[in-house]
């Protein structure tokens, strides 16, 4: 499917970790988390919206640099080359920059996350 291959090319472009959920300090990971068809046009052409989260996670004494590397990798999500086969007019927005979701005595776990709109004719 297309949405496979957004988290990898995400991963590519922005220098994440892995793909999947975080584990250990220092780490950052992406996750696809839902898409919408925003208009169908005629010749089976869709306008499509699909969001990317990003994660990290760190000691409780290393969260700056944790959200300076998150900043860091959304800036090079909106202003990296998207080319995907199947996907055309590739366009990244930040939804919402680095925020905490997870504290415990030990770590934390940061997540942001991006809006991709782009064309595709293949089917969802």
């Amino acid at each position: 499917m297309i949405y496979d291959k957004f988290p990898e090319k995400a991963v590519e472009i922005g220098g994440i970790d892995i793909i999947g959920v975080v584990s250990e300090a220092n780490t950052t990971a992406v996750v696809f988390s839902g898409a919408s068809i925003l208009k169908n046009y005629s010749y089976r052409m869709k306008k499509m919206q699909l969001s990317l989260q990003i994660s990290g996670m760190s000691g409780t004494d290393e969260q700056k640099p944790l959200i300076d590397k998150m900043c860091g990798i959304l800036q090079k999500l909106v202003s990296g080359k998207w080319e995907i086969e199947g996907a055309e007019q590739i366009k990244c927005r930040i939804v919402n920059y680095p925020i905490p979701v997870v504290k415990n005595e030990r770590y934390w776990i940061y997540k942001a996350g991006v809006n991709i709109e782009f064309y595709t004719k293949e089917e969802i």
